[in-house]
C-alpha cells in the first residue's frame, strides 16, 4: 500500500488542536442540529487526526494499538475488523467530500484487506494477520466478518467497485451456507479457517449486528430482492428468540437452541446491553421503510420508547451502557462512544416516522454530550469510555475493533437524517464509479423511500438520466466517472 503523502492531508496539526480546544469550550446549540456541523466534524476533525497520526509512514497502514495521544500500543497485528472500519471512514469522507485523496487511500485500504485478510482457500476473512500479511489468527468470527464487510459495502456504495462485490458476495454466502444453523436457526458466533462450526453459540452480532455493520448498505447499493428476504428472516428470528417476552428488551448471548445465558454484576443482579436493545430500534425502523412492515415500525417504536426511558441520562446526556434488568434506575458505570452513536440514529428515526419535538431535544442534549465529552479536545479522535458524568475512564483511539468508524458513521448519517429527515433540506454525495457496461446505480444511502434525487451532475456536467422516485442514476461504461447527486426529501 503506498503512502500518498498521508500527512499533508486537512488541517495541521497545531491548527487542528486549536479547533478542537475552542470546539469543547463551546457547541453552539442550533448549529449541532444541521447536517454541516457534522460534516465539517467528519472533515476537519475527525479524519484529519487519524491520517496525521494514525498511519504507519513506514507501511502506510494503519496502526493498530494507538493511546489517547496517538502513541502506538500493543501487537502490529492487523485485524480485518480494524481495516474493514477504516474503509468505511474513507468511503464516507468521500461521499461526504469528493475529495480525491480519501478515494485512493480507500482504494489501497480495500486492496490490502482482499489480498491479504480474505482467505483464498477457504473463502472468509481471517481473524488477524501478521504486520507483514500473513495470516495469524485463522479462525473466522461472525463479527471480523461482518466489519470487514462493512467497509466493503460502503466502498463499493462509493464506487461499484466489482472486487469489493465479489468479496461481499461470498462472504455471505459463507454466512447462508456455513454459520446458518438450519436446526435452530440464527447464526453461529465462530467457523474454524475450513468454515466448520466452531463455536455453536448464537448472540446479538451475527443475527442484528449483521443488518447495521453491512446488509443495509449493501442492499441500498445493490437493491437485489435476496438480501432483503434475507435480513427480514434474520429479524424475524431476533423477533421470535431474542426479545423477551415479559419486558419487550433485547437479549445477547444463547446456546445453540436459543437458552439465554445472562450476564450479571458482581452482586448476582442481571444486566442488559444498551447499546444492543438502542440498535434494533434503529435497524427495525430502517427495515420498516424497505418493506412497509408494520410490525417493524411498531417494535422499533415501542423498544424505542422504553430504551429512551431507561437507556438516556437526563442528568448528564449522553447515553448508558448498560442497565439492570429488573431495576432499570441502575445502569453501568461507564459510557461508551458507539453507543452514544447509536442513540443519536435511533433518535433521529424516531423523530422520521413521529415528527415530535421531543426527540429533537434529546437529540441535542446527546449530541453536545458526544461533542463535549466524547471528542478528544486536547488530541483528537474519540474516546473509548467516560463516566456518567464524562470523566475520561479510556481515552484509547485505535484497537483491532476501534478505529475511526463509529465517528465517521456518526458523521455521515447525522449529516443524512437531520438535512433530510429534520430540515427537508438537500444533501450532496460524491461517487467514482468505473462500470464495464451501461448500467443503473442505486445512490440513496438512507431507506426511507420519501427521500428522492433532486439534481445529479456528471464530470461537473449536468446529467438528467436519473429517476428521482428509485434514487438510481443511468451512467454510460466507463472508467471512475466523476457523480454528483443531490438528495431531498420534499
Amino acid at each position: 500500500m503506498a503512502v500518498c503523502g498521508f500527512f499533508t492531508f486537512g488541517l495541521g496539526e497545531e491548527s487542528m488542536g486549536k479547533r478542537q480546544a475552542d470546539r469543547s469550550d463551546s457547541t453552539d446549540r442550533e448549529a449541532i442540529m444541521h447536517g454541516a456541523f457534522w460534516r465539517d466534524q467528519a472533515l476537519h476533525d475527525i479524519m484529519p487526526a487519524w491520517l496525521a497520526h494514525g498511519i504507519n509512514p513506514g507501511t502506510g497502514r494503519f496502526y493498530t494499538g494507538l493511546t489517547r495521544d496517538w502513541k502506538p500500543i500493543g501487537s502490529s497485528n492487523q485485524y480485518p475488523t480494524m481495516l474493514g472500519r477504516h474503509l468505511f471512514s474513507l468511503s464516507a469522507a468521500y461521499l461526504l467530500s469528493g475529495e480525491a485523496h480519501y478515494l485512493a487511500l480507500a482504494k489501497d485500504t480495500a486492496s490490502y484487506l482482499i489480498e491479504h485478510g480474505w482467505d483464498h482457500t477457504y473463502g472468509g476473512w481471517y481473524d488477524s494477520i501478521t504486520e507483514t500479511g500473513a495470516p495469524e489468527s485463522t479462525t473466522k468470527r461472525a463479527f471480523t466478518q461482518m466489519y470487514a464487510n462493512t467497509g466493503l459495502a460502503l466502498y463499493f456504495f462509493a464506487t461499484r467497485d466489482p472486487d469489493a462485490l465479489r468479496c461481499l458476495e461470498r462472504s455471505n454466502e459463507i454466512f447462508e451456507t456455513h454459520a446458518w444453523d438450519s436446526e435452530h436457526e440464527g447464526y453461529y458466533v465462530t467457523l474454524n479457517r475450513d468454515l466448520s462450526v466452531a463455536d455453536t453459540q448464537k448472540s446479538f452480532n451475527p443475527q442484528i449486528g449483521l443488518l447495521s455493520s453491512y446488509m443495509l448498505y449493501w442492499y441500498l447499493a445493490d437493491g437485489r430482492p435476496a438480501l432483503l428476504s434475507q435480513m427480514e428472516r434474520t429479524m424475524d428470528v431476533a423477533l421470535r428468540r431474542m426479545q423477551a417476552p415479559r419486558d419487550g428488551f433485547i437479549l445477547d448471548t444463547f446456546d445453540r437452541a436459543w437458552h439465554c445465558a445472562t450476564s450479571r454484576w458482581e452482586d448476582g443482579t442481571e444486566v442488559l446491553s444498551a447499546g444492543g436493545n438502542i440498535e434494533t430500534s434503529w435497524i427495525w425502523m430502517r427495515l420498516y421503510h424497505l418493506t412497509g412492515n408494520e410490525a417493524y415500525r411498531k417494535s422499533a417504536v415501542e423498544l424505542g420508547e422504553k430504551m429512551i426511558r431507561v437507556g438516556s441520562d437526563g442528568e448528564h446526556g449522553g447515553w448508558y451502557e448498560s442497565f439492570a434488568r429488573d431495576q432499570t434506575e441502575r445502569h453501568g458505570p461507564n459510557k461508551a462512544w458507539f453507543i452514544q452513536a447509536y442513540g443519536n440514529f435511533m433518535v433521529l428515526s424516531l423523530f422520521n416516522q413521529r415528527e415530535e419535538a421531543r426527540y429533537l431535544d434529546l437529540f441535542r442534549e446527546t449530541a453536545l454530550f458526544w461533542n463535549q465529552y466524547i471528542l478528544d479536545p486536547e488530541f483528537g479522535g474519540a474516546y473509548c469510555n467516560v463516566d456518567l458524568a464524562g470523566n475520561l475512564v479510556d481515552g484509547t483511539k485505535g484497537g483491532g475493533s476501534k478505529g475511526s468508524y463509529h465517528s465517521m458513521e456518526h458523521c455521515l448519517l447525522n449529516v443524512l437524517y437531520l438535512d433530510l429527515y429534520v430540515h427537508k433540506g438537500r444533501v450532496p454525495l460524491y461517487f467514482n464509479i468505473t462500470s464495464e457496461r451501461s448500467a443503473e446505480h442505486l445512490v440513496c444511502p438512507v431507506e426511507d423511500p420519501a427521500v428522492h434525487i433532486a439534481e445529479a451532475t456528471l464530470d461537473g456536467k449536468a446529467w438528467t438520466d436519473f429517476d428521482a422516485v428509485k434514487r438510481s442514476v443511468s451512467l454510460p461504461a466507463g472508467k471512475q466517472m466523476k457523480l454528483r447527486v443531490v438528495l431531498t426529501k420534499p
